[in-house]
């Protein structure tokens, strides 16, 4: 298995990881290769399943949570994916590349929401007499979404949800 994926044959290696755990279903090490070679195939869905799975065996498993740590951040789902590195820096505080990538994914979680707030403002705000609460939370994806409560000109309520890609706007 290590020597096919060593020589490239990603597609192969990921057959052999399959035959190793179909003869021992709780081979934890098989199951993160299993992942790794899925997220070299881009298969981004089926190596986090894969590492679930692997964690449910060893939740120590480090190499499990970074591999679906860089698996959600493939996906866009970086709050899943700094849960994954925090948990990875938890376990083992000095790994170096986990510090690096908490760094990383802190920073496009914070570059996002503040496009996000960018955003809002240059769209809507000059259109309207707004005061406004802003809060931030995150979807069921883990994507950062801003809720705006804010009034108008008059008496109107009206709540801003900014999602990735979208603006939507209730009254």
């Amino acid at each position: 298995m290590q020597a096919r994926e060593n020589l490239g044959f990603i597609a192969e290696a990921l057959q052999d990881c399959q035959t190793i755990l179909n003869l021992d279903p709780k081979n934890a090490e098989a199951q993160q290769s299993l992942k790794k070679l899925e997220a070299l195939l881009e298969k981004f869905d089926e190596a986090i399943t894969d590492c679930d799975k692997a964690i449910e065996l060893d939740d120590k498993f480090v190499k499990a949570y970074y591999r679906r740590m860089q698996a959600n951040e493939c996906l866009g789902l970086a709050k899943r994916a700094l849960e994954d590195c925090t948990k990875v820096l938890e376990i083992d505080p000095k790994n170096t590349e986990a510090k690096a990538s908490f760094q990383r994914i802190n920073q496009r979680i914070k570059r996002y929401e503040m496009l996000i707030c960018h955003s809002f403002y240059n769209f809507v705000v000059p259109q309207y007499t707004i005061s406004l609460h802003a809060q931030l939370s995150h979807d069921q994806l883990g994507h950062p979404t801003l809720y705006f409560r804010g009034c108008c000109s008059g008496d109107d309520v009206v709540k801003f949800a900014f999602l990735p890609g979208a603006c939507i706007i209730f009254r």
